[in-house]
């Protein structure tokens, strides 16, 4: 149950809720024994860090271009991407290239 409790609160700090993820640990702490606390706290300093370090506006763009001199086409862009293409807002064509912009900075 301690490793699934992590592995949630990963989850939610890999998609850009790292406060909920907080809440979280620190909901839960309150039910672990004092002797398993250690790495729980540690968590917590961690995820408390990131968001004290995290800029207003991390990065949310990605200039995706050619490196065979080819024309690229947007499908193939978001062919790049994956399963992550769910969490592009946009896909924008420049000259030679095209401007990704992706919902979160963990995106």
């Amino acid at each position: 149950a301690d490793s699934a409790a992590k592995d949630y609160a990963g989850i939610l700090h890999t998609q850009d809720s790292t406060e909920e993820a907080i809440a979280f640990i620190k909901r839960y702490l309150t039910q672990v024994p004092a002797r398993k606390q250690d790495s729980f706290r540690r968590m917590l300093e961690y995820l408390e860090k990131q968001l004290l370090d995290r800029p207003e506006e991390f990065p949310r763009r990605l200039l995706v271009s050619s490196t065979a001199g080819e024309e690229l086409r947007e499908s193939e862009v978001r062919q790049i991407f994956g399963k992550r293409a769910l969490k592009l807002v946009s896909v924008e064509p420049l000259e030679e290239s095209f401007l990704v912009t992706f919902q979160s900075f963990s995106a």
